[in-house]
């Protein structure tokens, strides 16, 4: 009986004990903030890369494929340390004529694009007669480094420039 007593008394493994209670929680605090800051990051590079291609399209006074490879490659480059091969994109200039119908003029496409194809609701107002606007759509698939807390995250983005030097960009 006196052993047992001295037993419940001792506390000389209560530190190590209440550590191995506490160190699984912090090391998945851990893995979640670093998860956190990193799917924070990248979307931040994703809109960075399409405003940034949004806006050196709208520079333009023509744009031909070479000039839109560079734009892409840009995009490639913001995303640096991420890797760029989850990342497609759409760029593409909506136009009106004089009745004020709405078109694409040309589209310029790489990987597989959300909603790709059609014209963004968002544009629509965004243009008038005998004008352009350039659209620029941005999709990332995040995959998270340890893939512990959630799968993979689609990232999507959207950016629109008036073109600055013309009212409609024409692709040579």
């Amino acid at each position: 009986m006196r052993t047992i007593a001295q037993f419940f008394r001792q506390t000389r493994g209560v530190a190590a004990v209440e550590f191995a209670l506490i160190a699984p929680v912090l090391c998945m605090l851990w893995v979640g903030i670093i998860e956190a800051s990193n799917l924070h990051l990248v979307g931040r590079k994703a809109t960075i890369a399409t405003q940034s291609a949004a806006d050196l399209v709208a520079q333009r006074l023509t744009v031909d494929a070479n000039s839109l490879d560079d734009i892409g490659r840009a995009m490639a480059a913001i995303f640096q340390p991420f890797p760029d091969a989850p990342m497609s994109y759409e760029i593409e200039s909506v136009v009106t004529d004089s009745s004020g119908a709405v078109s694409v003029d040309w589209r310029v496409t790489r990987g597989s694009v959300n909603g790709g194809g059609n014209i963004p609701a968002p544009a629509i107002p965004l243009v008038t007669q005998n004008d352009s606007v350039i659209v620029v759509t941005v999709n990332y698939l995040y995959t998270p480094t340890l893939n512990l807390l959630f799968g993979n995250l689609l990232i999507e983005e959207q950016a629109f420039a008036r073109p600055r030097r013309t009212r409609i960009i024409p692709m040579t």
